[in-house]
């Protein structure tokens, strides 16, 4: 059993990614929402692995393999496990350019342990880096679809939440009616 399968029942999405540092948490009494959001980064990161060696063929990734762990993450938290990465393994030249400037322009804080461990690299994905950078680029592009919605996209979703009336029978009076 993967780590999906295992914590698919739990509302990850609701876990508040906790942007500061260890060492802030534990000075502000805030320490539980470190550890818990410390704790979906972990599990989140984990399911983006299991998801890449599901959905790797040896040549190419499972078309929309991304958008589970999405919905099960949120989007927010999906991104910040893969911009760390890239910018954890930003000297691997095979990640992509856009993937490398995009992973800059999310701000992570450093998170150094008293010991001088960098607790971010907890978080990395550990999964081929151009397998990783083409998972990454259909996951960017999945979010901007579900933050960005096209006009077609929003039209469908309009016409799905419309109730179409019930057809009304006409005509023939029947003799109660009369």
């Amino acid at each position: 059993m993967g780590v999906m399968e295992e914590v698919k029942d739990a509302d990850w999405k609701s876990v508040p990614i906790y942007h500061e540092s260890g060492t802030y948490a534990r000075e502000h009494g805030e320490l539980e929402q470190y550890r818990e959001s410390n704790r979906a980064n972990n599990i989140c990161k984990q399911a983006i692995e299991q998801t890449i060696r599901k959905n790797f063929d040896g040549m190419r990734l499972t078309a929309g393999c991304e958008k589970p762990v999405i919905e099960m993450f949120g989007p927010d938290r999906v991104e910040l496990i893969l911009a760390n990465t890239v910018q954890q393994k930003s000297w691997d030249g095979r990640f992509g350019k856009d993937n490398l400037e995009w992973a800059k322009s999310v701000t992570i804080k450093p998170d150094v342990s008293a010991l001088g461990n960098d607790r971010n690299m907890w978080n990395v994905v550990d999964s081929h880096p151009a397998v990783l950078d083409g998972f990454i680029r259909h996951a960017r592009k999945s979010i901007e679809e579900m933050r960005n919605p096209t006009l077609k996209q929003q039209l469908e979703k309009a016409k799905s939440m419309v109730k179409t009336p019930e057809p009304r029978e006409t005509g023939k009076r029947t003799q109660e009616t009369r």
